[in-house]
């Protein structure tokens, strides 16, 4: 009797662990210091998606093809297939921001980056795209890999606002408890400026966003702009 109390036992705690929820491992430099926001909206019907996090909402969502395109900031390629254009609002009154993405790029395409943003003829883009708050530019962004893809490849992008040290796109693929992410694509991303974490993105299931505490005003929109475009994008690989 007692051997089947045992067994049943050890199935309802297996159960139970098997069926906890995946979640990033939240950064070090983001332990109290730092709002988290779960994700709402992520999962819904693609083409009526609204994302909701935080004080940060999609009041418009758009998806359409596209050949060519010049960014009026310092972006220019070619052969870019997909397009996907939001307008996030904060409830927090500083306005709406508009974040236009790109991706699908021929192999063949070379960017040109007039800014900050270099990209090495042996890395790839997976990703661009710009921020605007009123048509006014605000900041530029590009997700990249090496032609020779590896999992140690942190560095994965950058985020340039004007007036602003560049910020770093690096990759995350450990989940808590110190656990390795299995998956083909990348659990999340983390924001990094001159070493200070400013935010993380988690990619899994519904998603979540941190932002660090204290962050301008201008800074944090263009954190949480590009995350809602990785949010809506979802397949980065």
């Amino acid at each position: 009797m007692k051997k089947i109390f045992y067994a049943l036992l050890a199935g309802l705690v297996l159960q139970a662990v098997s069926c906890t929820p995946l979640r990033l491992a939240l950064d070090p430099g983001l332990i109290d210091q730092s709002d988290c926001y779960p994700v709402q909206g992520r999962q819904q019907f693609r083409f009526k998606v609204r994302i909701n996090y935080g004080p940060y909402s999609t009041l418009q969502v758009r998806r359409g093809a596209v050949n060519s395109y010049q960014a009026r900031v310092g972006i220019r390629f070619s052969g870019a297939t997909q397009r996907i254009r939001l307008i996030q609002s904060s409830s927090n009154g500083s306005g709406h921001d508009t974040v236009t993405t790109f991706a699908r790029f021929k192999q063949s395409d070379v960017p040109l980056w007039q800014g900050r943003i270099a990209l090495p003829l042996s890395y790839s883009h997976l990703l661009t795209g710009e921020i605007h708050s009123h048509g006014e530019p605000r900041a530029e962004f590009v997700l990249f890999r090496p032609e020779t893809a590896s999992r140690r490849q942190s560095l994965c992008g950058h985020l340039d606002i004007p007036g602003e040290a560049l910020i770093e796109i690096h990759s995350i693929r450990t989940l808590e408890g110190n656990r390795p992410w299995l998956g083909a694509t990348h659990a999340g991303l983390r924001y990094e400026q001159d070493g200070r974490v400013l935010g993380q993105i988690s990619l899994i299931n519904r998603g979540e966003v941190c932002l660090a505490k204290n962050l301008s005003n201008r800074v944090e929109r263009c954190l949480a702009g590009m995350s809602t475009a990785l949010l809506i994008k979802q397949d980065l690989e």
